[in-house]
């Protein structure tokens, strides 16, 4: 489904490639300016303007001297946020030190990551979050020394699990009681560790000539990396391994420019999602399905998008941060999302949002259940395998659950149109019929509904059950208005996101010549 059209360009009549331009030009602005209209039907909704008098409670006073109210309905976001601020320095700082004390001696680097980490746990949480964290590791440690696999995923499976489902007391303690912040860190902290533990420990157990057991300091240092502890993104152990073991030498100007540059546009992005908050409550709104119905359908579109790009902005931040300071340390984590609004496939979302999290899942779910053998059926039951997965990573509420069927239908529906692209009769007409631009336009006509239940199936995550309802009764069935315009306005969206997609390519392309 990402395979590279023939550039339309090529060959053509220079009246031609202008009409070309012309036509890519027409989609990108269709494509903008219906998105901006849709944001701004909703921002000046009365729905939207009223809503911090009518649920006062969601709100706070402003920030940075803006007069209006500051949406905090996002819990996950606030909490994050609140961190941020709070321990900063914290990271920062620790590179600045690695840089300093270990130039010259990179073997204690992974004693130095592991101590400060624990260090920052027991002055800013607990010593009881320590010890369930290292009691964790040590679980994981033992199962891969005893070369079980099977234990190393049922550790993972019941910490994620209690993650969102607290049975297990005595993981309590682990949480501390004092602050809203500091538990919200060590829950989610707990699973990301249970991620990275399954990591080093798979990877030991499947290798065909191991030692007695995996390297004690090495896997400490990957577990507890304190720029990805708490806020991700998520790096398989060998990635972080390769990376932890080049020689190390001084900064850099160009690297410190690239480290510069990447905390810039996590500001960047910051700065436009606290404006958001105080502009567009598509957060808090979400609670309230009896005020969604009340929007317009062109208010209605434009909360939905508020929701995704409100996400997006997020992660940006979160992921931005740590892997700029990773970078510092000539570690290069997966890299930030990308904007889910120049993404029309189902799969190239999973791969590029949150890239860490896909690597991790092809490594240790997709391609176990896949075994080699890349048939429909095969590939389809790692996709079953994989989305039960991230059901349970993301807490298996309703909302979840359907977000995630719907996101197997979308995946495997992919699969299904790869599998039949692939057969004679469809290459026969692809060849005959459907050459450069036309299969580009057919590509676009085909993924458009495509695109349409991808950003639908997103809405129930980011919302829930009853406003997800609400979409597909005014959106999706709401033929002809909005859904006629909307597929139009949305058909030109792929165009955008097949162009983003092939500049993607070439700048990959021109990396790669010049490692």
């Amino acid at each position: 489904s990402e395979t590279k059209t023939a550039s339309p360009r090529k060959g053509q009549s220079p009246l031609v490639a202008k009409l070309l331009v012309v036509d890519q030009v027409f989609h990108w602005l269709v494509w903008i300016g219906g998105v901006l209209y849709a944001l701004g039907c909703f921002a000046t909704s009365s729905t939207n303007v009223t809503l911090p008098q009518v649920v006062p409670r969601d709100f706070v006073d402003g920030s940075y001297g803006i007069l209006r109210d500051k949406d905090t309905a996002d819990e996950e976001w606030y909490r994050y946020s609140t961190a941020i601020r709070r321990f900063w320095y914290w990271v920062l700082l620790q590179p600045l030190i690695s840089q300093l004390l270990f130039k010259k001696i990179p073997e204690f680097l992974p004693h130095f990551y592991f101590v400060y980490s624990a260090i920052f746990m027991l002055y800013n949480l607990t010593w009881m979050t320590v010890l369930v964290f290292l009691a964790s590791y040590a679980a994981f440690f033992a199962a891969a020394t005893v070369g079980s696999i099977v234990a190393c995923y049922v550790l993972a499976l019941v910490i994620v699990l209690h993650s969102s489902f607290p049975v297990l007391g005595f993981l309590k303690p682990a949480y501390p009681s004092d602050g809203n912040v500091s538990a919200f860190l060590a829950q989610v902290g707990l699973s990301w560790t249970a991620a990275r533990c399954l990591s080093f420990s798979v990877d030991f157990v499947r290798q065909p000539e191991r030692p007695s057991a995996p390297r004690l300091w090495q896997t400490l240092a990957y577990v507890f990396y304190l720029p990805s502890l708490f806020t991700g993104p998520l790096q398989n152990y060998d990635g972080f391994v390769a990376q932890l073991n080049k020689p190390r030498v001084a900064w850099t100007s160009g690297e410190l420019r690239g480290s510069l540059l990447q905390l810039g546009r996590c500001l960047l992005s910051f700065l436009v999602l606290e404006a958001c908050l105080h502009f567009c409550y598509s957060s808090a709104l979400a609670y309230y399905p009896d005020l969604v119905e009340s929007l317009d359908l062109p208010g209605l579109l434009g909360f939905g998008l508020c929701l995704t790009l409100v996400f997006f902005l997020k992660y940006r931040v979160l992921y931005g941060f740590g892997s700029a300071v990773a970078r510092l340390e000539r570690i290069e984590l997966p890299p930030p999302p990308k904007c889910v609004h120049r993404i029309h496939l189902c799969s190239y979302l999973w791969r590029h949002f949150d890239r860490g999290l896909y690597l991790w899942i092809q490594r240790y779910i997709y391609q176990p259940v896949v075994a080699g053998q890349w048939t429909l059926k095969r590939r389809v039951a790692g996709a079953a395998a994989s989305f039960a997965f991230v059901c349970s990573w993301h807490g298996m509420d309703r909302a979840v659950v359907v977000w995630c069927l719907l996101n197997f239908v979308g995946v495997s529906t992919e699969l299904l149109a790869g599998f039949l692209r692939g057969r004679r009769p469809w290459r026969g007409i692809e060849r005959r019929y459907l050459t450069g631009i036309w299969l580009r336009t057919a590509r676009a006509v085909v993924t458009t509904p495509h695109f349409l239940f991808s950003v639908f199936s997103c809405l129930f995550f980011l919302s829930n059950v009853d406003v997800g309802l609400i979409f597909l009764r005014k959106v999706i069935l709401g033929f002809p208005l909005p859904l006629v315009p909307l597929l139009f306005v949305m058909y030109c969206g792929c165009h955008v996101s097949m162009d983003a997609m092939d500049w993607d390519k070439t700048g990959s392309a021109d990396s790669s010549k010049h490692l």
